[in-house]
């Protein structure tokens, strides 16, 4: 408990907590590969903010990045009348595909939430970007941000804290892990392996206590990262990896 305690008061400082480095064995193809469901590739994407800057996007990554892009609005499109599972499952599947890259090697900072669209042009990123890619996927895709929280949790066998997207509409609700760990989608019952340190979505922070209850936290002042990455998000800002 004392090293979740330091974890916790070191992330609300604002300073830096790495991932969990997913196994070796693990392969991510190249999404730009990745084949985008038929009915998807006969439609036009509709604008969206990523669209918008799909010129400025091509100059910095080149073209296999700007149909990376490209596929994932298509998929988007594609997924709005789709069942919650059927949305949560291509999601998870999709940007799991992703290589797992660390801050320091990709962005050249020692941690750096990056926006979907700067995920997908990479073509790769570390845990918060995985998770943070899956979050403003499904909202796009319909699902309403009461449902979704980003969480910090501790992965057995792991020796770093570790980012993970939580779909849970009501408290009473199984709570279904979206995870770069994990390619299925399991309840968080049967995700023993994780313990939750902390979680937070677009309105409130909470600590998961022992019991399974939530304390809520009045720490908004403090997120730095989340607040600038929605920041950029809105302005459509891209940033060249290193």
């Amino acid at each position: 408990m004392k090293l979740l305690g330091k974890v916790f008061i070191l992330t609300l400082l604002g300073l830096s907590i790495s991932c969990s480095t997913p196994p070796p064995k693990k392969l991510y193809p190249d999404v730009s590969m990745t084949r985008v469901p038929t009915k998807a590739l006969a439609k036009k994407p509709k604008k969206t903010h990523a669209n918008s800057s799909l010129k400025r996007l091509e100059q910095l990554y080149g073209k296999r990045a700007a149909q990376r892009v490209k596929n994932w609005q298509y998929l988007i499109n594609d997924y709005q009348r789709k069942s919650e599972l059927e949305k949560l499952k291509i999601t998870n599947t999709y940007i799991n595909q992703l290589r797992f890259v660390d801050d320091r090697l990709h962005w050249g900072k020692k941690d750096y939430w990056a926006t979907p669209v700067e995920t997908l042009a990479s073509n790769g990123g570390d845990c918060e970007d995985f998770a943070i890619a899956k979050y403003y996927t499904l909202s796009k895709l319909g699902m309403s941000e009461q449902c979704l929280s980003l969480s910090y949790v501790r992965v057995r066998g792991y020796n770093k804290p570790h980012m993970v997207l939580v779909y849970q509409c009501f408290e009473e609700d199984s709570a279904i892990i979206l995870d770069n760990l994990e390619p299925r989608l399991l309840s968080q019952r049967e995700r023993r392996d994780l313990t939750p340190i902390y979680s937070f979505n677009a309105k409130d922070m909470w600590i998961m206590k022992a019991s399974g209850e939530k304390r809520k936290l009045n720490s908004q002042s403090r997120m730095r990262l989340w607040n600038d990455l929605k920041r950029r998000v809105a302005r459509q800002e891209i940033k060249r990896r290193i």
